[in-house]
């Protein structure tokens, strides 16, 4: 996957990160729930993706890999079920390599979540319980905010 990059860390020192000064935004983000990943063949990461957590956190659907990290998981999906999960994502914009495509961000209230978008003239879309910036306007992948958590 050379779009994509994983590793893990320990902090040694966590009191000089985990400050609630640094937990606070003004969009009432409080956590990342789900990674999301395009490729083409999700289930053919199943191996890949159980030896890097285990393999019991790993479940596969049609199109659809699913791997529970934690509070939150890691999505990947094929380009059918990517265009499902971000409503106007242009796929012929997107590389065919397995790639990370979005991620989702737990707020407390949406309705706030998108006030502070709008004064910043961050265009958003809503999607049912959800509010989608488009890749273009955020770097290449859809941020989602939603109070949904898994």
């Amino acid at each position: 996957m050379p779009e994509a990059a994983f590793f893990t860390c320990q902090q040694h020192a966590p009191e000089f990160f985990w400050k609630p000064d640094y937990q606070r935004h003004a969009n009432g983000a409080r956590a990342v729930v789900e990674v999301v990943m395009l490729a083409n063949d999700p289930a053919g990461l199943a191996e890949f993706f159980g030896k890097l957590i285990e393999p019991a956190a790993v479940s596969r659907s049609e199109g659809a890999l699913k791997v529970a990290l934690g509070q939150g998981a890691l999505s990947v999906l094929d380009g059918t079920r990517l265009a499902q999960r971000f409503p106007g994502i242009r796929l012929r914009d997107i590389l065919r390599k397995p790639h990370f495509a979005g991620y989702s961000i737990a707020v407390d209230d949406l309705d706030a979540a998108e006030d502070v978008l709008k004064r910043n003239e961050i265009p958003a879309a809503r999607a049912g319980d959800r509010l989608q910036i488009a890749a273009d306007h955020s770097f290449g992948a859809v941020i989602e905010l939603t109070t949904h958590r898994p």
